[in-house]
């Protein structure tokens, strides 16, 4: 790709543009990230010339794919979606999400609660650094492991670990304050 050649380019396309669809998805609506896929293979291609291999050619493109989307989502304000995987994230972490109530919640109790829980996760997530923020975000809603999640934010795995609990213990503060 870095030579200019057309046929690198598609072999590329065709092997990563999966990838960076569905780390778009994950953070914005189907629509808005397909095309902020496409904005990050433009912005890849602008930057080709600086990639010096200092990770895989995977990795390059999915962190300019996250700063894209990351981009898109500060340009358009969009909440905070609580995904499926980053609510098991939560249940994972102990965070107590139901209000202290002994009876079940109704239906509208329930979804005037969740939309105070997403919006405490969303204005805690604001004020994060951003390194934290995107740290939660790939590991909540994205397939990669740790290892490669790490090698996108150019740290050991140890480091992102320790990134993950401080973030994850600010969000539990925030969301189990009442």
């Amino acid at each position: 790709m870095k030579e200019g050649r057309p046929e690198a380019f598609a072999e590329a396309y065709k092997r990563y543009q999966p990838s960076m669809a569905r780390i778009a998805r994950r953070l914005l609506d189907r629509s808005l990230a397909e095309d902020v896929a496409h904005e990050a293979w433009l912005a890849a291609l602008q930057r080709i010339k600086g990639f010096e291999g200092r990770s895989t050619l995977q990795t390059w493109l999915c962190r300019i794919t996250l700063n894209v989307a990351f981009n898109a989502l500060r340009k358009s304000k969009l909440e905070v979606q609580l995904t499926p995987h980053s609510h098991d994230l939560m249940e994972e972490q102990n965070l107590d999400l139901a209000p202290a109530q002994s009876l079940p919640l109704s239906e509208p109790e329930m979804a005037t609660h969740l939309a105070r829980v997403r919006s405490r996760v969303d204005v805690q997530l604001k004020k994060m650094s951003r390194t934290n923020a995107n740290a939660l975000y790939l590991t909540g809603t994205s397939s990669m492991n740790g290892n490669q999640i790490s090698e996108i934010f150019s740290i050991s795995h140890s480091n992102l670990r320790v990134i993950l609990h401080r973030a994850r213990a600010d969000l539990s503060k925030t969301i189990s304050v009442n």
